[in-house]
């Protein structure tokens, strides 16, 4: 077998090459390629040929590795295609001390910032509110390159720059709760359905609650369904996001929640989950293909 990732337009037109020449191709995707074009700022003309080579490569492939549960069923459904969910993994980080009297709620944000009009709305309802939420004061660290424009930037928030991943876990594993953004505006909504944000294991991984700022039709909101160490919050209100803010801290000590954090990484958010399941998908593509498409 050949391992295609679809990552871009060159390796999903390889990938399309090679199952029209008869090679056993499994294929790994991690955004849907409609996403990719957007993203890319390509011409109909290119987003219309990328379209074409993947519809080739999944009716042709004997198997694909999936970012997400939702992205599993589309496939599934339009493909008849044996699809593997498989997820970046990474080794748990012992936690570092915190606060015993729970004084400062300690929320961080690492990585990329693309989903600047939810920061701001998050940023907000927190100003609304001092920065202080039932007597205990709030520090939002932020890791990353922070955007030049869009996003805004107070002077409450503590800036560390880029850092590598060894350094930001151990950073994220001192703080309470880890927030990550996803798109409101329909433009958006393939992505944020089907997506899987690789924050989410990292955040895990440091010990961390997760608030999830999205629409509620976000991928990671099943996955909180099955794994309740977060909440997914889908509106701009700043009195909405405190209050979902505030019973998700108040939330971090109880057992169900280490419970769920600990399944989630055991299950699906390890090395060794990741491991496991890329062996299935090799089996799956040792095994007479089950595409109900014909080959090329």
């Amino acid at each position: 077998n050949i391992l295609v990732t679809a990552s871009s337009p060159e390796l999903i037109g390889l990938g399309s090459e090679l199952v029209k020449r008869g090679h056993e191709v499994l294929v790994m995707i991690w955004d849907q390629p409609e996403y990719l074009a957007r993203n890319l700022r390509v011409g109909r003309w290119m987003t219309k040929r990328i379209m074409r080579n993947f519809n080739h490569l999944m009716r042709g492939c004997r198997a694909a590795a999936v970012i997400s549960e939702n992205m599993q069923k589309n496939y599934s459904r339009t493909y008849g295609l044996r699809c593997e969910v498989i997820r970046h993994g990474i080794a748990p980080r012992r936690r570092s001390d915190r606060t015993s009297c729970r004084d400062v709620i300690r929320i961080v944000f690492a990585g990329s910032l693309y989903s600047k009009v939810e920061w701001n709305a998050f940023v907000a309802a927190l100003e609304s509110v001092d920065w202080k939420l039932a007597n205990r004061y709030i520090e939002l660290t932020f890791i990353g390159r922070f955007p030049l424009a869009g996003a805004v930037r107070p002077d409450r928030v503590n800036y560390h720059p880029q850092v590598d991943n060894s350094a930001a876990l151990e950073m994220m594993a001192s703080m309470d709760i880890g927030y990550i953004p996803y798109w409101f505006d329909s433009g958006h909504a393939d992505v944020v359905a089907t997506s899987f944000p690789g924050k989410v294991t990292a955040y895990a991984a440091s010990g961390l609650v997760i608030f999830h700022h999205a629409p509620e039709y976000s991928s990671v909101r099943s996955f909180f369904s099955r794994f309740p160490f977060g909440v997914v919050c889908s509106s701009y209100d700043p009195k909405v996001i405190c209050k979902e803010l505030l019973f998700l801290f108040l939330s971090i000590d109880e057992a169900e929640t280490h419970q769920a954090r600990e399944s989630a990484m055991r299950e699906c958010l390890s090395e060794s989950a990741m491991i496991d399941a890329f062996l299935r998908l090799l089996i799956i593509g040792r095994s007479k293909s089950e595409n109900v498409f014909p080959r090329y």
